[in-house]
């Protein structure tokens, strides 16, 4: 059974890792998904790209952005640019605190876990 460490956790979902298997586990409005850990951070730069490059039009509600999950085959998200700019949040601040850990775990510094 995993044992989740908790990276970020906002009003729009959170973003966890297991202790034991590294998975993590995405939540976002209403889309669970688990990635691997060499799945993760590509992901999370494809969300960066997205946020880069989307321009909000002036239909700031129409779901017309689509992520593609590499978790699941032929499936999507469909996001409007709110929606994107709140799963990059969430996704920069998870890798934040993982380079945080990655840190302190360097230096025998105690965890954020």
């Amino acid at each position: 059974m995993c044992s989740y460490k908790l990276l970020v956790h906002k009003k729009s979902g959170y973003i966890t890792q297991c202790k034991g298997c590294t998975n993590y586990q995405v939540a976002f409005g209403t889309t669970v998904f688990n990635l691997s850990d060499a799945d993760f951070k590509p992901f999370c730069d494809r969300i960066s790209v997205l946020k880069l490059i989307t321009v909000p039009n002036g239909f700031p509600n129409q779901k017309r952005i689509r992520i593609e999950l590499p978790c699941c085959n032929s499936t999507m998200m469909v996001l409007n640019y709110k929606e994107l700019k709140q799963l990059y949040e969430l996704t920069e601040e998870a890798m934040i605190m993982e380079e945080i850990d990655q840190l302190l775990n360097n230096n025998n510094l105690t965890s954020f876990s």
